[in-house]
């Protein structure tokens, strides 16, 4: 498994380490990342999402029975 560098691969590490503007780099990515799992965020998608399916269900529903009326 590789999270940072290598499993094992200390050399790698070693040039991790060594090196702050690709560990800044690393750290805002994953800030960024994270981002996407933000409360708010979250719960703004499934917002839409339940809207959206409530909304088809009910123009689903209603052609439905006109037509079978």
């Amino acid at each position: 498994m590789k999270l940072l560098v290598p499993a094992g691969d200390t050399d790698a590490l070693g040039e991790l380490i060594d090196d702050p503007a690709r560990r800044h780099a690393m750290g805002a990515a994953a800030h960024q990342a994270a981002a996407r799992y933000d409360f708010a965020t979250t719960a703004r998608q499934w917002e839409t999402l339940l809207t959206n399916l409530t909304a088809t269900h009910t123009a689903a529903r209603k052609e439905v029975m006109a037509t079978a009326g």
